[in-house]
């Protein structure tokens, strides 16, 4: 079981899940990458099942790092042809995405529960933008 502290300081326990992270590699001197490095072992500490599908930072095979596996990216830019197959293949209960969406593939909410962790770089948010946060499995 794993455990995480509520605001108000009480431990509770809760269903360790299987979380795919798609981004950069956490070795990647990237700012994605750096978040990857940052909350992928925390997550692993917390109970979870971590793997990352690192678009940037590897290609050809599958790796072990830091105890994280990391699936390689596919053909077409940003995993796009690769995460729903990585998330299978894993057992992924949710897949998160650090990445504009924009770039994510148009039907990527029916081939899996995606949650975009995104930059909002734009105010107004274009309505391209919206519409894909919108299709997410969560956070809504």
């Amino acid at each position: 079981m794993a455990h995480s502290k509520s605001p108000d300081g009480k431990v509770k326990a809760h269903r360790p899940i299987k979380v795919l992270l798609v981004s950069n590699s956490g070795w990647s001197p990237s700012g994605y990458g750096t978040q990857i490095l940052s909350l992928a072992p925390r997550l692993r500490a917390a109970g979870h099942d971590i793997a990352v599908l690192a678009f940037f930072g590897l290609q050809g095979g599958e790796i072990t790092w830091e105890g994280i596996r990391h699936f390689p990216a596919g053909f077409k830019p940003y995993g796009n042809d690769v995460i729903h197959l990585w998330a299978r293949k894993f057992g992924a209960d949710i897949v998160v995405t650090l990445i504009d969406v924009w770039v994510l593939r148009p039907d990527l909410n029916r081939l899996c529960r995606w949650l975009p962790w995104s930059p909002i770089d734009h105010s107004p948010i274009p309505p391209n933008v919206l519409e894909r946060l919108r299709s997410a499995w969560g956070p809504w």
